[in-house]
């Protein structure tokens, strides 16, 4: 699983001269995350990029599962609460 979202990025180059300062700007497909509160940028070679989108639609679905688990389970711990006191005998 890999952490981040796969997207083509349109970007210009910095040359005065290119197309891309009036036209059609550059494409890249890149990996991005967040890390230590910043963001990255990684650009990908072509042969990796379904992999890549494989693997992060890994992690996206792995979240929502662990999500969905942790949404479970407090429900879980409220019934047991309440189990609890009904149980519970007053002295």
């Amino acid at each position: 699983m890999v952490k981040g979202s796969v997207y083509i990025m349109k970007r210009r180059c910095g040359r005065p001269t290119c197309a891309c300062v009036t036209g059609e700007r550059h494409a890249s497909t890149v990996l991005s995350w967040s890390e230590d509160g910043r963001h990255r940028i990684m650009m990908i070679p072509p042969d990796r990029v379904s992999e890549l989108k494989e693997r992060t639609g890994r992690y996206r679905r792995f979240r929502r599962a662990r999500a969905r688990l942790v949404k479970v389970q407090g429900k879980m711990l409220d019934v047991i609460d309440r189990l609890d006191d009904a149980l519970r005998e007053n002295p």
